[in-house]
């Protein structure tokens, strides 16, 4: 991954929503790009501290990542409570319904897309039962290779 061709295609959908993507803005993801997994946003308030002179504090934090999920450049976990940035900044995510499979052993979380006509039939169970589904996302509890290995070896 290019760290900086990444931001500059994230300040591009900020500029296109007419919207600036500030310093702390970028060095909050560009933490999250660095993370080698979703992270909290204690966690993410920690790793950027130790980069800067001026710490952020958690509220500043979550503000921003409030910002940054609003532009669709990252994606909250809510079963984990931690964050990830959005594969759509590398290419890989088009922003129709992502499915995020978290390994409930080892926490390990991989972003799969699906095209929009593998959820036809869900939206329209939605739409049947009188709700709207809006910037879905789903987060399948699963449990990893490795882990399902493990967890047969140790019968």
């Amino acid at each position: 991954m290019n760290l900086e061709a990444v931001i500059q295609a994230a300040k591009r959908v900020c500029k296109n929503a007419s919207k600036e993507l500030t310093i702390n803005r970028q060095r909050v993801l560009e933490v999250l790009l660095q993370a080698k997994e979703p992270i909290s946003a204690y966690e993410l308030r920690d790793l950027y501290n130790l980069t800067v002179d001026y710490p952020i504090r958690a509220m500043s934090v979550y503000r921003v990542l409030d910002f940054l999920e609003s532009m669709k450049l990252v994606h909250k976990l809510n079963f984990a409570s931690k964050y990830i940035a959005c594969k759509s900044l590398t290419g890989e995510c088009n922003h129709q319904t992502s499915i995020f499979l978290i390994c409930k052993s080892c926490q390990k979380i991989e972003e799969i897309n699906v095209s929009h006509n593998t959820f036809l039939p869900l939206n329209n169970a939605i739409e049947s039962s009188g709700f709207s589904s809006k910037d879905s996302q789903l987060e399948v509890i699963t449990l990893c290779d490795i882990c399902v290995e493990n967890f047969k070896s140790n019968r």
